[in-house]
C-alpha cells in the first residue's frame, strides 16, 4: 500500500578482513515500515513513520549473530537548500558472547541532496548498533561496546523500481569499523 511496506533484505555477499578473514552471506532480515503522517513544513513537524524488523540466522555461519528484533521511529525533515535530514530513533536487541540479551539505543542519521535528477549525494552516520543485518564480529565481552561512525555516499535511482548506491563510513570510536557498502534495491 502507500502507507505500509514489507521488505526482505540482506547485505548479501560479505567479505571480512578482521579479526579473521572470511567471505559468506550476511543474514536475511524481515522488515515492515508504516508511514504515519507527511511532513508539515510550516510548523517544522517532520514526516513520521515506524519500522519493525527481525534479523534472522539465515546466512553464513561466520556472520550469524542470532535472531533479534528491533523497532525504530523514523523522522524526515526538509531543510533549506533542498537538503533532506532523516534520522531514526530505535531500540535494538542483541546478545553478547556470554549469551545475555541487551537492548541498545540506535540513532542513524543522514543529510541528502539531489545533485541532478535521480542522483543524490549524502552524508550519514550512526550511534549505537549499526543498521541491519549485523554480524557477530561486533559482539564482545559482557556488554557491547558503543559504536559511532560517519561517512558519505551516493544513490542513483535507476527507475521507479530500482536503485543503486555506494557509501563509505569510518568509525570514530575504538570498536567502530571502517566499511565500504555497495548495494542495489528492486521493488516487486
Amino acid at each position: 500500500t502507500d502507507r505500509i511496506e514489507f521488505r526482505v533484505f540482506s547485505n548479501g555477499l560479505t567479505a571480512r578482513a578482521k579479526p579473521d578473514s572470511t567471505t559468506g552471506f550476511s543474514p536475511l532480515a524481515f522488515d515492515a515500515k508504516a508511514h504515519f503522517w507527511d511532513e508539515k513544513k510550516k510548523y517544522f513537524i517532520p514526516a513520521v513513520g515506524a519500522e519493525i524488523y527481525i534479523q534472522t540466522d539465515l546466512g553464513s555461519q561466520a556472520f550469524d549473530s542470532g535472531t533479534f528484533p528491533s523497532v525504530n521511529l523514523l523522522f524526515d525533515h526538509t531543510l533549506p537548500g533542498e537538503i533532506a535530514f532523516e534520522y531514526n530513533l530505535g531500540a535494538i536487541r542483541e546478545q553478547n558472547l556470554s549469551g545475555e540479551s541487551f537492548y541498545f539505543v540506535s540513532f542513524p542519521w543522514s543529510f541528502t541532496r539531489e545533485i541532478v535528477e535521480d542522483f543524490k549525494l549524502y552524508a550519514h552516520g550512526f550511534y549505537g548498533p549499526s543498521a541491519l543485518p549485523r554480524s557477530r564480529d561486533v559482539r564482545a565481552g559482557p556488554t557491547r561496546p558503543r559504536i559511532n561512525a560517519v561517512g558519505a555516499g551516493a544513490l542513483w535511482t535507476v527507475n521507479s523500481r530500482a536503485a543503486v548506491w555506494g557509501s563509505y563510513h569510518f568509525g570514530t570510536t575504538q570498536h567502530s569499523c571502517n566499511m565500504v557498502v555497495l548495494g542495489f534495491a528492486v521493488a516487486f
